[in-house]
């Protein structure tokens, strides 16, 4: 008999194996359906009952602790109010945030204000005000940084749009403006509305000469500490601003509160007003129209042999110069309504004062400063030239540049 079966007992097993694999593979099938029906309940339970907004708390680890974190663990559900994406920035931070620098090597201290809620799309084009403090007893007697900076909001202008600059030149005047932005900041944000507010404390100048210091010799270190002053001022503010105005520490009056606004419409280069003091219709006679008296050749020689004491030169007024006092005695014989007469009276000049100097940032950024030497007439045979330092120098430098300076004489502010 054969080892294999019969072909009728083949015939007689093979439908009931058949069927015996067929209901196993039936179950395998709803077995499975009924894991993964059961695998979306569990979701769907899940999604309903997780909170809408979750807190996490964790911890910064190096890489070598990581393996060693604490699981993230779901703060318990709270209420979610929804509020606009402006409002939220406004609650999540603070108004204005202070920031400092301090460079031992250079001998220098930065700090600075930032307004986090000034509109970055202000209508107003941007201005820097810079200013160049000596001392505490720069704004005048009796007068502090309060009185200064309110002098300067009395301009008729988008504050969010200003920013400010100021240099110290001593720790006593420092202190006193890092204060009272501090008190602004902490205590009276809502007074606190300049786009970003510098302060810059340096120790490296040197001495800090009077206004009517004598000598040649000691008015031209003074002009050149003065140039050094302004150049450091205005490096060390200017971010973006479009437009920067130079406003003198003991400015306390400005008459033409519109002041500003004009400069910028005027679209003049370098502008300046008309400064009085005590009756003085002409304090800043750094402005004029003409051309001064050259040197010698004596004098020359004596500058190439850098014998400066000896050559005792002072840069000095020629036959033909014109400075604002005669020039508001010509404009006020002309009626009321004459275009003489108007704030918007403009001419151009070779020389700007720095009481007051506006000027379209763009001139600086492109290597116009104060000269700290006198630029005209320099050579490589002397130390420096003869004319032609600090806001002296600037309209002499621009002028090669295409830009071009100019007096607005019909607006006025006040020297203490």
């Amino acid at each position: 008999m054969s080892g294999y079966p019969s072909e009728s007992a083949l015939d007689h097993t093979m439908p009931s194996k058949f069927n015996s694999i067929l209901n196993k593979s039936r179950l395998r099938t709803l077995a499975f359906a009924l894991v993964g029906s059961l695998i979306c309940l569990l979701v769907l339970f899940a999604s309903n009952r997780a909170p809408t907004h979750l807190n996490y708390s964790s911890v910064l680890l190096s890489n070598s602790d990581a393996s060693q974190q604490a699981p993230i663990v779901p703060a318990e559900k709270e209420e979610v109010k929804v509020a606009s994406p402006l409002a939220q920035d406004v609650t999540q931070k603070p108004k204005v945030i202070r920031t400092q620098l301090i460079d031992d090597e250079a001998r220098y201290e930065k700090t600075v204000y930032v307004n986090q809620q000034a509109s970055s799309a202000n209508d107003e084009a941007t201005v820097l005000i810079v200013s160049s403090i000596g001392s505490e007893h720069a704004f005048g007697d009796g007068r502090t940084i309060r009185d200064f900076v309110h002098t300067l909001n009395t301009f008729e202008y988008e504050k969010n749009a200003i920013s400010l600059g100021f240099l110290c030149g001593t720790e006593a005047v420092k202190l006193q403006a890092l204060k009272y932005f501090d008190y602004l900041m902490k205590d009276k944000p809502s007074e606190f509305n300049w786009a970003r507010v510098t302060v810059f404390r340096e120790s490296f100048l040197g001495a800090n000469f009077g206004r009517h210091a004598d000598g040649s010799s000691i008015q031209r270190a003074r002009r050149r500490m003065i140039a050094r002053s302004r150049n450091l001022a205005l490096l060390k503010s200017l971010n973006d601003e479009r437009y920067t105005l130079f406003l003198d520490a003991d400015m306390y009056v400005i008459r033409n509160t519109d002041m500003l606004q004009l400069f910028i419409e005027s679209g003049h280069d370098i502008i300046v007003p008309r400064v009085e003091k005590h009756g003085d219709r002409d304090y800043d006679r750094n402005t004029w129209k003409g051309r001064r008296v050259h040197p010698s050749e004596e004098v020359l020689q004596l500058m190439n042999e850098d014998k400066w004491e000896e050559a005792n030169w002072e840069p000095n007024d020629g036959p033909d110069m014109l400075h604002l006092g005669a020039e508001i005695e010509r404009l006020d014989k002309f009626p009321e309504g004459a275009p003489e007469r108007s704030p918007k009276y403009a001419f151009e000049v070779d020389s700007v004062g720095g009481a007051i100097l506006f000027a379209k940032s763009i001139i600086y950024e492109q290597g116009v400063i104060f000269p700290p030497i006198y630029i005209v007439g320099t050579d490589w045979d002397r130390v420096e030239g003869y004319d032609g330092i600090e806001t002296e120098g600037i309209c002499y430098v621009a002028t090669l540049l295409g830009y071009k300076c100019w007096a607005m004489p019909n607006l006025v502010a006040d020297h203490v």
